[in-house]
């Protein structure tokens, strides 16, 4: 897969601008408020459809403009194809939003799925490893929506099935008869996902493991998961029928605490990773390199998945990723995966002397109508 030329027009900070790429590393590099991190965010929202750091879509509005518009064009098994998104800003200050795929309409974002695959680390990917269990089951689930539309499908019916089971618990008077066909579906629903999960597991650990050694060999990475209720050993033996049943004996356990406390207590809305380096807790006992090079290796894992489906690479896009690595880690970390991938990666200083041969563009902070991608001459 690879990304040719993008063009933008009032989205965040750039007026109208014109980009092309070329296959391997390209390197963006300018002060801060430039808008490195929004050109990437363009090229994330034009493959998902959603922001990959703005709360709200009307955000991606230049101030004081109507809309937004994003065009890219992009090769995937060596045909081109276009996407196109528009953001029209609304009275009610929200938006109304139009996706295209070759000149034809997308009418759910569900169907961009698999498109157009991107890979993306940010400087809040550190939350993977020492942020809270949130961010680790957002990671294990926006991946495997992407590996297989049918998880997404389980994904968003077992929220709706836990949110109406919440707001039961929460009345005062509800009686084991009403909560029954709600635990019924939780269970059916939840087993799915951790079943779906735990098959995934041991092929992402491995190649997160794999990466990590890459970035520095004297460290072993290991990536498990951490059940919100006891499964027996080895994980990869258990079927979904097994899960459901331990799933109910969990309810039956917690059920009092939960009548206290108007809330589900067990289930995939809260399992976490467990993320070791060399056994150890990483989250508690890594430095802030190792943090950050153990988050690297699961997004380079994450876009060796995509790769093994698809039998082409994701585009990388990489915001801020070197801070806090050494230069070797970050020479590494180049020649890890751009053998045969497309790397788009953001710095705030000038490219060091072993990326100078790689094609860049410098932004700067006043803007231009238009800046296109080379070999600096």
């Amino acid at each position: 897969m690879l990304l040719s030329k993008l063009g933008l027009e009032n989205f965040r900070n750039f007026s109208k601008s014109f980009f092309s790429f070329e296959d391997g590393i390209n390197v963006i590099w300018g002060e801060n408020a430039a808008g490195k991190s929004n050109l990437l965010e363009a090229i994330f929202f034009s493959g998902t459809g959603k922001p990959s750091k703005a709360n709200r879509e009307v955000e991606l509005i230049q101030f004081g403009q109507p809309y937004a518009r994003i065009e890219n064009h992009f090769l995937k098994k060596n045909k081109t194809h276009l996407l196109e998104a528009a953001l029209e800003r609304t009275e009610q200050d929200s938006t109304r939003k139009v996706l295209k795929l070759n000149k034809n309409p997308v009418r759910k974002v569900s169907e961009l799925v698999g498109e157009f695959k991107v890979v993306l680390f940010s400087p809040q990917d550190q939350a993977l490893v020492q942020g809270e269990p949130f961010f680790r089951r957002r990671f294990l689930d926006s991946l495997l929506s992407q590996l297989s539309p049918p998880y997404l499908h389980s994904y968003m019916k077992y929220q709706a099935v836990k949110e109406q089971r919440n707001s039961l618990l929460k009345q005062p008077s509800y009686t084991s008869t009403e909560l029954f066909p709600w635990n019924l579906k939780l269970i059916e629903t939840g087993s799915l996902l951790i079943f779906k999960r735990l098959e995934i597991l041991p092929e992402l650990s491995a190649l997160a493991q794999k990466a990590h050694q890459f970035l520095c060999q004297e460290e072993f990475l290991e990536v498990q998961y951490l059940s919100s209720f006891p499964l027996p050993e080895p994980h990869n033996e258990l079927t979904v029928e097994t899960l459901m049943q331990f799933f109910e004996q969990a309810l039956a356990k917690t059920a009092a605490e939960e009548k206290k406390r108007g809330m589900t207590l067990v289930g995939p809305h809260r399992d976490d990773l467990g993320i070791f380096i060399a056994k150890q807790d990483a989250r508690i006992y890594g430095s802030q390199g190792q943090q950050k090079t153990a988050a690297l290796a699961l997004r380079l894992a994450e876009g060796e998945l995509f790769e093994k489906i698809d039998e082409e690479p994701p585009i990388y896009l990489l915001d801020d990723c070197f801070s806090e690595l050494d230069q070797d880690r970050q020479k590494a970390f180049c020649s890890f995966f751009l053998k045969n991938a497309q790397g788009i990666l953001t710095t705030a200083e000038e490219p060091a002397a072993y990326l100078k041969g790689y094609p860049h563009i410098k932004l700067q902070k006043r803007g231009r109508e238009e800046i296109s991608c080379g070999i600096p001459g």
